[in-house]
């Protein structure tokens, strides 16, 4: 009895084991690589005012070993919201030169009071909120030197479950017009995956239920023109059909049509 216990947990074991090597390498394949990574995920959590773009620096210099990497790429994410910007807003007309300095230095510090709000969780999430209020708190020194800045260094928003950060941008579209414009989009976008095979395979799964409004000679077409453009150049071939042979094509064509 023992033994079978034994052979059966040990089964198990086997199963969890493959099911989670399976899942991790599911993970890598999409979230391992940051440089394969969508950059536009990047860029939503850095339009989250609860976050921006020191949190995401604070994230990447987990994942890189080097801290220069980590701001290299933080830079990177930021050069890209700054093209952003640049498409969704409209160049506004030359101003005359500034006669003081237009660095702006905040001395402001934002406390995140995490304790309180955040009810559901484990020690690692209040750890790592924990970690990156020190990381703010830090920080108190920036030059304003794009737009998009004024956004970056304005005091972040406290870490709560209930934050609506959509309703968070319409609030405050006005301060900050064309980073809404950004943040309108790029939130709108859904975070999934989905098989290639399940859009662009031919097999198996070409007229079922989702696809019963497909005719036969219809499916028929699209296989052929799909074979036909995937084949090799034919022109060479010298073949012509008889008459008896195209005589019985027609015959099938019209029986597929009837």
């Amino acid at each position: 009895m023992e033994e079978e216990e034994i052979l059966s947990e040990t089964q198990t074991s086997k199963v969890l084991k493959d099911m989670a090597l399976n899942m991790k390498m599911k993970f890598k394949k999409y979230w391992g690589d940051l440089d394969k990574l969508n950059q536009i995920l990047m860029v939503a959590l850095v339009v989250d005012p609860r976050y921006k773009l020191g949190n995401l620096e604070f994230i990447l210099k987990s994942r890189f070993e080097n801290p220069e990497d980590a701001v290299k790429k933080k830079n990177e994410i930021k050069e890209i919201l700054k093209k952003l910007y640049e498409e969704y807003v409209m160049p506004p007309p030359p101003l005359p030169p500034p006669s003081q300095s237009s660095s702006y230095c905040s001395s402001d510090t934002t406390t995140m009071n995490t304790s309180s709000s955040i009810s559901r969780g484990g020690k690692k999430r209040r750890q790592m909120i924990e970690n990156w209020r020190k990381e703010t708190l830090a920080n108190d020194v920036v030059v304003l030197e794009h737009k998009i800045d004024r956004y970056i260094t304005d005091p972040i928003e406290d870490v709560v479950d209930e934050f609506d950060v959509l309703k968070w941008w319409k609030l405050n579209g006005v301060k900050y017009p064309g980073l809404a414009l950004i943040a309108k989009d790029v939130l709108a976008i859904p975070v999934s995956t989905v098989a290639s095979e399940s859009c662009f395979s031919t097999g198996g799964q070409v007229v079922n239920s989702f696809r019963a409004s497909l005719t036969p000679t219809i499916v028929e077409a699209l296989i052929c023109s799909q074979n036909w453009l995937r084949s090799d150049d034919i022109s060479s071939l010298q073949y012509e059909p008889t008459i008896q042979e195209m005589e019985f094509y027609e015959s099938i064509e019209l029986g597929m049509s009837l």
